[in-house]
């Protein structure tokens, strides 16, 4: 149990305590690994009950989040999964399927939106994750989750 937050904390209680925003909560149904990138990819899965299809993904931490396909997170935005009972977070090489997991999004640092050409080299399409969509993500790099 983590202090103050009860015995199963709600997305929104946990978000706010973090000053962050719930994309969405549910299980974790497919994790898909490839060897690509530095530390090897990883298409996440998630069953969001109220939310839809929620699909992160992620190279050695979470990159970008998709619900039903339009993207609703995206680095230099922090995004985090947590188990669902506990709040403790989860690393993006230890996220396995059956995990009840929460997702999140926090802010990005402020140095990010100061130096928006130093953005580049941390957001999506620094890891070849495709074009940016509208909200400022990227398109999905055909790791096969989902399909």
């Amino acid at each position: 149990m983590h202090a103050g937050l009860g015995d199963t904390p709600a997305p929104a209680r946990v978000a706010d305590a973090l000053g962050g925003q719930p994309l969405g909560g549910g299980r974790v149904v497919d994790v898909r690994r490839s060897p690509v990138g530095r530390f090897g990819r990883a298409a996440v899965t998630v069953d969001a009950p109220g939310t839809g299809v929620l699909r992160i993904e992620a190279e050695n931490e979470y990159l970008l989040v998709l619900a039903d396909g339009e993207t609703v997170a995206a680095s230099p935005e922090v995004i985090v999964l947590l188990d669902r009972r506990s709040a403790a977070p989860i690393a993006a090489d230890a996220v396995r399927a059956g995990d009840d997991v929460l997702v999140l999004v926090l802010p990005a640092p402020p140095w990010w939106a100061a130096r928006p050409d130093a953005a580049v080299h941390v957001g999506p399409q620094a890891f070849g994750l495709g074009p940016p969509t509208a909200r400022g993500g990227a398109a999905p790099s055909g790791t096969g989750a989902g399909r």
